[in-house]
């Protein structure tokens, strides 16, 4: 633990520019942001402190608590904040003070319900800012903790500089929603980061490979494949901005279908069929670029083999009838049979694979019998295994067990004992080089553990590194840690393609952090942050104005400022009572969060019917266009407005979606008279018809969404949470039985206006039954409805059924003499 709180110069001179002044600060990947986040609160572990960390997973708060147990000089350790808390325990943890690790949506609740004791809290911490936008929870926790708190302090921290680069002005957004002043940034390139690493340096040695021949084939005809799908996807699609559509950047983005959908998703239910497949091969082309360099040949192979022998993608998939396609299967295919000359199958083996065993023989003759630690970092859990096992058995060994496996797969005949008699002629091969004198870990960058690196370099303290994926985290955290283990002389073997799509993806990486990084520092030189910026001065933060009119709207002369552009200066007194009770479930949305940022108070209330009840006789249910198809096909809907229907006079269906991204509910993609089960669009006619009173709004963003349900609040009455609840739990009377309102509405001739008109007037149904026609008539005022329930209740079927067809044939009589 002592290792851990030994910082380095330049983290001691972030560490203090943190204390000193809030803030955000945004470090560069690798450098060791959470060894400066876990500094800071350590230092905030005092009983006279109330701090909330939010931002953070529950597998890294529990880490940072373990760090902290396992250091034993902290007063009070912090505690993580669940639902397995009760609303009392949480109140009594929160007047007990210490740091608390909490989910966004139990504090917002919390917030809003007055258990936290808002001006005794110290200050929150913020992981992860970059995600920190106006309809965030994270947001919507700062602006009520800014409301009451003026003096408590908000740090912010991210090591994500490229998530900046999305909008113009993105970061002085984000400093807006967190309430914030300062900037501190922390580049690679800073002086003080350089002289710091630089003081004790690894050892570092590029380790370059060759692609082999079929490889670097396989590789050029996927590059042209791509070349070819992107050019068709432009010519079909002339609108979209070419500016990105570019093979450079097929190749070295990872996400560039995602690219190509966010330009496409306004009109993506409008594409044809042609343009929707185009990106999906776009998306299956990159992945078997990247699986062909981190792959093995059999992998490769086997999935090159699955989309050859794919009936569905040989019709729709155009690609796969080019010459280079066809190249490409025969490459791939050579890579793991060999040529027809060749008596034995070749399993091409993977360079890397060949590197690696270098480099550890290398290693075992450099450390002439002592035993050492070597780490190999591999992408993820799938490539470690496979050094593993090729460290331990042989690279042919470990491709001819994954060609088994293949065989099975798809039902191959080939003789299972020549395969296990190769195997075990070159396990004992490989047994006799095979030297245990070092201590190999192969541990995965991307795991389900936090902050797993840091934990295995601290566990086991290795001398020798071998890099097997290229990773700019992984870099700097090497570097971090030969820097604070100056005793320890760190080799780190760099191992990469040379010339490959893997080595420019690398450095195109970190050419954009660099470009990020510029960016925010010309950002920060021009940027004109106001006095009122950290809320602490006034309400006259534009984030605490909580008023739903236009900025343009005139005002009350007595009230303006006009140092302030005319805005209110008591924000807080022009608040009104109005509020909107809501379902507890919902603020895992945004939509809460607007509603409140309009005026309008907030109750969060655990609802069993409904998610936002506008007034005693209004209540919405939400639903996304996802969430709405889904409902609909399930059933869910029609037993969610049955309820709302029982309850409240006026049910409404809120269906928001996104205008930014098409969608369309048929799927023929046109309204058809006809009605299907199967249509989504007729089951939701259906529900009208059921629901007479229902009501269906459809909002394109929670913006919208908030602004509707401002207005339908206009000269309602204020709903009453007590009552809600009352009717939620079953213990407020009701009126009618709701098991016999069912029957009463299943009666000919009856419906939702004349159906209460009955429960009012007759005691039970053999009441009705005794009813004559006009009696009948006199309760429902309706002569032909009337009849209708009186010969249902005494004709027999049969007669029932003559009498409606003659009715039918009458309609249809005066129908004719009219026309």
């Amino acid at each position: 633990m002592e290792e851990k709180t030994m910082m380095l110069p330049y983290e001691n001179e972030a560490f203090l520019e943190i204390i000193s002044e809030d803030g955000l600060t945004v470090f560069a990947k690798g450098l060791g942001l959470e060894r400066l986040f876990f500094n800071i609160i350590k230092v905030n572990c005092e009983l006279s402190n109330l701090v909330f960390v939010i931002g953070v997973t529950d597998d890294e708060a529990k880490y940072l608590c373990y760090e902290l147990e396992k250091g034993k000089n902290v007063s009070q350790l912090p505690k993580i904040i669940n639902s397995a808390y009760s609303s009392a325990d949480r109140q009594g943890i929160y007047l007990n003070g210490g740091v608390l690790f909490i989910t966004s949506r139990i504090l917002v609740v919390d917030f809003l319900t007055n258990r936290v004791p808002t001006e005794l809290v110290t200050g929150i911490l913020v992981y992860r800012a970059h995600k920190v936008i106006e309809s965030a929870q994270e947001a919507f926790i700062l602006r009520l903790y800014r409301e009451k708190n003026k003096t408590g302090f908000i740090k912010a921290f991210t090591d994500s500089p490229t998530s900046f680069m999305s909008n113009f002005c993105q970061v002085e957004r984000t400093m807006r929603h967190l309430f914030v002043r300062k900037l501190n940034l922390w580049p690679r390139i800073r002086i003080n980061v350089r002289e710091s690493l630089l003081a004790k340096e690894p050892k570092v040695v590029e380790f370059y490979v060759n692609l082999s021949a079929c490889t670097l084939a396989v590789q050029t005809s996927l590059w042209t494949v791509i070349s070819i799908c992107i050019k068709e996807l432009k010519q079909s699609n002339p609108h979209l901005d070419t500016d990105d559509l570019t093979t450079e950047n097929a190749l070295m983005c990872k996400s560039f279908d995602k690219i190509v959908r966010i330009q496409l998703e306004p009109i993506w239910n409008e594409l044809s069929r042609k343009s929707k497949q185009l990106v999906y091969d776009l998306k299956i082309l990159s992945d078997l670029m990247t699986s062909l360099t981190q792959d093995d040949c059999v992998t490769f192979y086997n999935y090159v083999y699955s989309l050859r022998g794919s009936e569905k993608a040989f019709q729709e998939s155009n690609w796969l009838f080019l010459d280079e396609a066809q190249s490409i299967f025969q490459r791939a295919e050579e890579r793991v049979f060999g040529l027809e000359s060749e008596k034995k199958m070749r399993f091409e083996e993977n360079p890397k694979w060949t590197g690696v065993t270098e480099i550890v023989k290398e290693i075992e003759i450099e450390v002439s019998g002592r035993k050492e630690n070597v780490l190999i970092v591999a992408k993820d859990e799938t490539t470690a295994a496979r050094i593993r096992e090729c460290l331990c058995d042989g690279s042919r060994v470990s491709l001819m067990r994954l060609f088994e496996k293949m065989c099975k797969i798809h039902r191959w005949k080939r003789k299972e004992t020549e395969i296990k008699d190769d195997m075990k002629e070159i396990k004992e091969e490989v047994d006799l080089e095979t030297s245990n004198k070092l201590q190999i870990f192969v541990e995965p960058l991307k795991t389900t553990e936090c902050f797993h690196l840091t934990q295995v370099l601290e566990n086991f303290k290795p001398q020798y590194v071998v890099i097997y994926d290229a990773n700019i985290s992984c870099i700097r955290q090497l570097e971090v840690y030969q820097a604070s283990n100056p005793e320890i002389t760190v080799t780190v073997y760099f191992l990469v393609y040379s010339g490959s799509v893997e080595e420019r993806r690398y450095l195109t990486t970190l050419s954009r952090e660099n470009k990020a990084f510029e960016l925010l520092i010309q950002e920060k030189a021009m940027m004109a942050i106001p006095e009122e910026r950290d809320g602490k001065t006034n309400n006259d933060h534009p984030d605490l104005i909580r008023d739903p009119r236009p900025a343009n709207q005139t005002v009350n002369p007595d009230d303006q400022n006009t140092r302030k552009g005319g805005s209110t200066s008591k924000t807080s007194e022009n608040i009104d009572s109005r509020r909107i009770i809501v379902d507890m479930r919902e603020f895992n949305s945004s939509l809460p969060s607007l509603i409140h940022r309009r005026g309008i108070n907030v109750v969060p209330v655990t609802l069993q019917v409904g998610d936002y009840v506008l007034s005693p006789h209004m209540c919405v249910e939400r639903k996304s266009v996802s969430d709405l198809i889904q409902s609909l096909n399930s059933g869910r809907l029609h037993t969610q407005m049955v309820a709302m229907a029982r309850k409240y006079e006026t049910p409404m269906l809120l269906i928001e979606f996104d205008h930014n991204k098409g969608f369309g509910i048929n799927c023929s993609g046109y309204m058809s008279n006809d009605v299907s089960a199967r249509d989504v669009s007729s089951k939701l006619a259906m529900l009208t018809f059921h629901f007479p009173q229902l009501r269906i709004m459809w909002c394109e963003s929670s913006y919208a969404a908030a602004a509707l349900l401002d207005e339908l609040k206009v000269g309602k009455a204020e709903p009453d949470e007590k009552m809600v609840e009352l009717s939620d739990d079953g213990s407020m009377p009701t009126k009618y039985n709701h098991a016999a309102h069912d029957f009463i509405l299943k009666l000919p001739g009856i419906n939702s206006i004349n159906a209460f008109a009955i429960m009012n007037s007759v005691r039970d149904v053999t009441q009705l039954c005794s009813y004559s026609v006009d009696e009948i008539n006199g309760v429902i005022q309706h002569s032909a409805n009337a009849q209708i329930l009186w010969n249902g209740l005494h004709l027999p079927v049969d007669k029932l059924a003559v009498k409606s067809s003659s009715v039918k044939e009458k309609k249809c009589g005066r129908k004719g003499k009219r026309y």
